[in-house]
Formats: C-alpha cells, structure tokens, sequence
C-alpha cells in the first residue's frame, strides 16, 4: 500500500499530551521507498510506485527532480482558484488576494539566479495568520499542547527553472544545525524563527520601558514576527546557498482548515498507531483523514525507524494527497469547497506582499 489511497473511512484520535514530544508507531509505506523529497508522481493514481532517492540518517538535504506537482502543491495551497475558469472562480480569487495575510520587508531575491525559490513554513502557532489568539476550543482541536513555540517544524524548499525544465521540492530536517547569528549561535533551523521573534520583542520592550511609555503590543508582535521570518529565510540561504524569491507560512489551524475544506486526505498505513502524545490512533490500511486527525498523522516522530525524517515523508504524502484533492475536478467545480477553501486561507495563510 502506498501513502496516499483512496479511502473509506476516518477515525478520531486521543488528545496530545506533550506538545514536543509526539511518539506514534505505524509508518506509511511511503517511509521505505521515499525520503526527504516529494515527488511530481505522487500526483499519478495514488498507490502507483515509483522509485525514489534514499537518504541515510545523516543527510541533512536530499532531493530529486521532479516534475509539475511541486508548483501545483504551491498553487494549490496558496492560490488554488487561479486554476479555476469561469466568472465565479475570478471573483472568488480576487476576494482572495484583497484579504489574505501579506508580509513585506523580508529581503526576499528577484529571480536574478535562473529559478524562482519558494519556502513554504509549517509554523507551530497558537495564533492565526493576522496573530489573533486562537480559542481554547480551537487549541483543543489542535492536540498539540497549549505552549505557543513559533518553531518551524516543516520547511520546504521548491525550486522552479525560469526556463521551464522540471523543477525540484527539498523538505528541510527541522534539526539540521545552522549558523544563527552572534545572538543564537549554533543552533537548530527549527529554532531560528521562534528564537530571533524572542530576541526582537525583548528588545523593543526594553525600548518602550526605556523611555517610560507603553509598549504597543500589536506592532512589537508584528516587527518581532518579521524579525523572525527575515533570520529564517537568511538561514536557509546560507544552508542551501538558495536565495528565496517567495515566502508562504501557515499556522496548525490553517492546515487543519484547509484538510477539512476539501473534505479530508486519503492515507494509507501499513500498521495500525495508538499514540497518544501526537494523538496518532489509526488502523492499518487506507482511510481518510478528517483535519484533526491528519495534524496527528504529520506530527508523529517518535518510535518511526528514522524519526523526524520519516515525518517529514508522512508530510509529504500529506501534501501530494492534499494537491491531489484540491487539483480534482470534483474540487474545482464546487462552489461550496471553494468557498470553504477560500476562508481557510485567508485566515491561515501569510505570504509575502510581492507575490
């Protein structure tokens, strides 16, 4: 069985207990043949195999060619509508692009090196794209804890040739170690956002104490935070030598939104996992997962033979799964999802204002 099929029926899991540390047994097919890249043939008839590279467990990048799925993952989750035709779809996109959450300033390239470079961020937030609080229903829905980290557990790097050749996905291993600046020091990719966010709002409290006045929560949230995003895209440059053009971040409601907007995920796992840390209780075999329960099937790390590099393959057949969804004719041509759809990303989604 493969990681994306077809499926029948979704089950409910337990609540997380520990937010960081998510155990779970049961790894899709997917975790023997594929590693830390996606691939353009996940978007072929799920359960279709396909050979792929193998990473060891100190490979810190690892990737491949592939083909038009990767930028189709990008469209789909960022601006899924501007594939649709018809007059509804052109007013629903343009609703889109006047409400969704923009982030400027960020020092991002122009293409000068032959590719236009995405970095699409998986961000462990208890907010939602515009940095509201999230409810304690919604937190609760989460199973992930009540701490709000900003780590940025997934990182995925998209590459696509400006002269139109095949373009390449590589998901960054969240504990790859970096060069985090005299402030940070050695430390963990997943790390850099969250701590240079901390750095910056201390210091501009410390400003505001400084010179006897209140400080403005809203905009320290809003400098911090792109203080962040900034020390995160400057990372991954200098781990990849890749300089980012284009920058898309979405929160943990976000992705359970938009997996709920197109009416779940199929999956398919060759052994059952009772987790109750990640909140991971599934059968064997193909099913589909409702938001929830797919947050719970990304998360789990722990007891899958290489850890987090097996999660970020559950990722991955999690994306090709969702593109395949979202690109479906089914999808396109239903107002009701598309509008569903259209919600979740204005309230989840940041991208950057160049876009």
């Amino acid at each position: 069985m493969s990681d994306s099929t077809g499926g029948r029926h979704s089950r409910r899991s337990r609540d997380s207990g520990d937010p960081h540390d998510q155990r779970g047994a049961g790894t899709p097919r997917g975790d023997r043949r594929s590693r830390n890249s996606s691939s353009a043939s996940d978007s072929r008839t799920p359960g279709t195999r396909t050979p792929r590279t193998v990473a060891g467990d100190g490979a810190a990048l690892v990737h491949r060619q592939l083909g038009p799925t990767p930028v189709k993952v990008v469209l789909a989750i960022v601006a899924v509508l501007l594939l649709v035709t018809g007059g509804y779809a052109y007013s629903a996109i343009g609703r889109l692009d006047s409400n969704i959450n923009q982030a400027g300033g960020l020092n991002l390239g122009d293409q000068k090196d032959g590719a236009t470079d995405i970095l699409l961020v998986g961000i462990d937030s208890r907010t939602d794209a515009k940095g509201n609080p999230l409810s304690q229903e919604q937190i609760d829905m989460l199973r992930a804890g009540e701490a709000d980290t900003t780590s940025t557990d997934t990182m995925i790097l998209i590459r696509i040739p400006n002269d139109g050749s095949s373009a390449t996905a590589v998901s960054l291993p969240r504990d790859s170690y970096v060069d985090g600046g005299d402030e940070l020091g050695n430390t963990k990719l997943n790390g850099v956002y969250g701590g240079t966010k901390f750095m910056k709002k201390d210091e501009l409290e410390q400003e505001a104490a400084a010179e006897g006045r209140e400080p403005d929560e809203k905009s320290i949230d809003e400098k911090s935070t792109q203080a962040g995003r900034e020390a995160l895209i400057h990372s991954v440059g200098n781990l990849t030598g890749i300089t980012v053009d284009h920058y898309a971040e979405v929160g943990l409601l976000g992705f359970q939104m938009l997996t709920d907007a197109v009416g779940g995920v199929d999956v398919c796992l060759n052994n059952p996992v009772d987790e109750p840390l990640s909140g991971a209780n599934f059968p064997a075999g193909r099913q589909t997962l409702d938001g929830q329960d797919a947050l719970s099937f990304v998360r789990q790390r722990h007891d899958l033979p290489r850890g987090d590099l097996d999660r970020i393959t559950r990722q991955q057949a999690y994306l090709a799964s969702l593109s395949n969804k979202i690109l479906s004719s089914k999808t396109l041509t239903d107002h009701g999802m598309l509008d569903r759809l259209n919600k979740a990303i204005e309230s989840s989604v940041t991208i950057d204002s160049g876009w």
